[in-house]
């Protein structure tokens, strides 16, 4: 054959570490390596696809290409496959070598007389066809790492206090393990802050749902990296805690306090504060008097540490929550707030954000004697009272 075919340049897929290769965790990590499309050369002319002779003078080079891919030197959950990429998990650490191999069919020409005559291959002047193969390797090392970073959230619950995600503005102290003899610089690429600590450092969480990447550089030794995902409230659960009062004359009225809960159970937002916003009511028929009612912000932000499985974090001071009618009822009527919930940190420093949205509903129902029923609703937390 006049011209060999060719593999275009050999790269690593983006997110892979060329340099520096990739760390090896607990469990195997994942590597995925591309080679560029193999392209061919007949006759000064590049074809990337099927191949056909364009000049009945030089080797005429049919196709498709085929490539398949093997991995050796270390244990890995799959050793071969086809196709540009390989895609498979490093069981261990070591040297790796990734080897494509693409396979082809060739026909030397050898037809015509006249070398500047362009023309089709001529299957009578053409030996059999013969097959031919072309590799590129290239070796990723999947380092043991000289160190791991260890991390430890403020709030012991949800455990494990190294746990992956955790809550907006939470702190978590970050350390090297071994403890490092060189010095260590920290920096972390969004999500949050960190600072050098005596031992460590600490990353402080920002106030928004982020997705933060640690990264520890020991002098003489390497560097390694840790993720953790800051998360923001998903919504706010309130929860019957108990009914106070069940008052059926003169008026109706009715008490109850209600835990609130804010989601998700996964992780811990004692260092934000939360309140109520303003909101409008929408009311009719017997409570139509109180159509277009403010319900007022909350007068203290309200924090909480303690996370309960399926609920999330509790806040530390229980919701009053209270409806009333005036006087005897004498006709249906439904009273709703929308009642938004923000958030900050304790500082006071960031903005404040929207966590959910709490419906509160009053409604009174008469049956068909005239008997009144007043039933209050804040979300899950329900009380009512009837007329005697």
């Amino acid at each position: 054959m006049e011209a060999m075919p060719e593999l275009d340049e050999l790269r690593l897929a983006e997110g892979t570490d060329d340099e520096g290769g990739v760390w090896f965790e607990e469990g195997g990590v994942e590597i995925s390596a591309s080679i560029e499309k193999p392209y061919l050369t007949e006759g000064g002319q590049t074809q990337k696809s099927s191949w056909t002779c364009i000049n009945p003078h030089v080797d005429c080079l049919t196709g498709p290409v085929t490539v398949t891919w093997r991995v050796t030197g270390i244990s890995t959950d799959r050793t071969d496959g086809t196709g540009t990429t390989a895609s498979f998990i490093a069981l261990e650490p070591g040297p790796a070598l990734i080897t494509f191999t693409a396979s082809f069919t060739a026909t030397l020409n050898e037809g015509g007389e006249d070398e500047e005559d362009d023309g089709a291959c001529s299957p009578a002047a053409a030996p059999p066809a013969q097959p031919n193969t072309v590799t590129g390797a290239k070796e990723i090392t999947v380092h043991q790492g000289a160190f791991i970073i260890r991390t430890r959230a403020m709030y012991e619950h949800p455990a494990p206090r190294s746990r992956p995600n955790i809550g907006v503005y939470e702190e978590v102290d970050c350390m090297v393990d071994p403890e490092p003899k060189g010095d260590v610089s920290w920096s972390v690429d969004q999500g949050g802050t960190i600072r050098s600590t005596d031992g460590g450092a600490k990353f402080t969480a920002g106030g928004e749902t982020m997705d933060a990447t640690i990264k520890a550089d020991v002098a003489k030794v390497g560097q390694n990296t840790k993720p953790l995902k800051v998360m923001a409230p998903t919504g706010v659960q309130t929860v019957l805690k108990r009914v106070t009062v069940q008052q059926q004359q003169p008026s109706l009225e009715v008490v109850m306090l209600a835990d609130t809960y804010i989601e998700p159970d996964t992780v811990n937002f004692g260092n934000a504060v939360f309140k109520e916003e303003i909101c409008w009511a929408v009311a009719s028929r017997y409570f139509k008097y109180q159509d277009k009612l403010k319900h007022d912000a909350s007068l203290k932000p309200i924090s909480g540490s303690v996370v309960v499985a399926g609920r999330g974090t509790l806040l530390a001071i229980p919701d009053g929550i209270s409806g009333v009618s005036q006087g005897p009822p004498y006709d249906d009527g439904d009273f709703h707030w929308d009642i938004p919930v923000f958030y900050q940190d304790k500082a006071g420093f960031d903005l404040w954000r929207r966590a959910g949205v709490v419906p509160h509903h009053k409604k009174i129902r008469l049956n068909a004697q005239g008997k009144a029923t007043l039933s209050l609703d804040k979300d899950q937390a329900h009380a009512q009272v009837t007329e005697p």
